[in-house]
C-alpha cells in the first residue's frame, strides 16, 4: 500500500480556518463595494441641488441689492453660504474620488490658513453650545500661510472639529491651537471626548473604518472623514498624527509647510 505524502502548505490551504478567513475576506470585500456603490450613487445625486443652491444664493444678492436692503451681516452670511456651497461641491468630488481610489486635483494658491480655520471653528461653535461643549481658539502662528487649496483645507479641519463636536460628551471641551514650529505651519484640535484605543489608532484613517466605541455614540457615519483627511494632507505636503487614550480625549496634530507671502490670500 502506497502513502502518498499532502504537502504542509496545501494542508493549510484547505483547513477550516483558512476557509473560513477567505469567506470572511470575501465578505468584507462585498460590504465594502456596496458602500462604495451606495456613496457613488448618493454623491453624485448632490451635484444639481447644489447647483440650484449656488445660482439661486447669488439670485437672492442681486434682488436685495437692487432693493437697497443688502447689509453688511446679509453680506457675511451671503459669503458663508458661498463657500460652504462651493466646499461642499469640491467635497463631492472628494467623495467621489475616494470611492475610486483617487485624489481629486487640487488647485495649491498662497493660503491664509488661519482664515480658513476660523469660518470652520465659527462654524462649529453652533454644535459644541448645543452641547454645552466650551470650543476655544488659541492662535500663536507667526507666519500663517500655506501654499495649499481653500477647499481641501476646510475639510480637513471640517472632518476633525465636526468629529470633536460628535465624540465629546456633553460639557466637555474642544481647544484649536496654532503654531509655527520651524518651517512649518502646525494646528492642534484636542478634545476630552471618548477617545481611540491604541489599536484602533493603527486603523482610524483606512477607508470606513470605524471604531466600535464610535459606532456606539453614532451609528449612521460612514467612516470616510479621516481616510479623506490624510489623503488631502498628504497632497499639501503635510503630515497628520493622533494621540489618544480610551475614555481621555485625542488630539489630532496637522502640519504644513510655512509659505513666506506678505499679501492676502490669493
Amino acid at each position: 500500500m502506497t502513502c502518498k505524502t499532502i504537502p504542509a502548505r496545501s494542508l493549510a490551504a484547505t483547513s477550516p480556518t483558512a476557509t473560513l478567513d477567505r469567506s470572511i475576506a470575501r465578505r468584507a470585500d462585498r460590504a465594502d463595494k456596496a458602500q462604495i456603490d451606495l456613496l457613488t450613487r448618493v454623491v453624485h445625486d448632490l451635484g444639481s441641488p447644489l447647483t440650484v443652491v449656488k445660482g439661486n444664493v447669488a439670485a437672492i444678492r442681486r434682488f436685495l441689492e437692487q432693493q437697497h436692503i443688502w447689509s453688511e451681516e446679509l453680506s457675511q452670511r451671503e459669503d458663508d453660504v458661498e463657500v460652504a456651497v462651493e466646499w461642499m461641491l469640491a467635497l463631492r468630488e472628494e467623495l467621489l474620488a475616494s470611492s475610486r481610489s483617487e485624489q481629486r486635483e487640487l488647485e495649491l494658491v498662497p493660503l491664509h490658513l488661519l482664515h480658513r480655520l476660523h469660518r470652520v471653528v465659527r462654524w462649529a461653535q453652533t454644535s459644541a453650545s448645543e452641547k454645552g461643549i466650551q470650543l476655544t481658539e488659541e492662535d500663536s502662528a507667526k507666519v500663517p500661510y500655506v501654499i495649499g487649496d481653500g477647499n481641501a483645507v476646510q475639510s480637513i479641519f471640517t472632518n476633525l472639529l465636526s468629529n470633536a463636536v460628535r465624540y465629546t460628551p456633553e460639557g466637555g471641551a474642544i481647544s484649536v491651537k496654532t503654531s509655527n514650529e520651524g518651517a512649518r505651519l502646525t494646528v492642534e484640535i484636542a478634545d476630552t471626548g471618548i477617545g481611540i484605543s491604541e489599536q484602533d489608532q493603527q486603523r482610524i484613517f483606512e477607508r470606513f473604518y470605524r471604531t466600535s466605541a464610535a459606532q456606539q455614540v453614532e451609528s449612521s457615519g460612514r467612516g470616510l472623514g479621516l481616510a479623506i483627511s490624510r489623503d488631502l494632507v498628504s497632497a499639501l505636503g503635510g503630515t497628520i498624527e493622533v494621540r489618544s487614550l480610551s475614555g481621555a480625549g485625542s488630539t489630532f496634530k496637522v502640519t504644513f509647510p510655512m509659505a513666506n507671502i506678505a499679501d492676502e490670500e490669493v
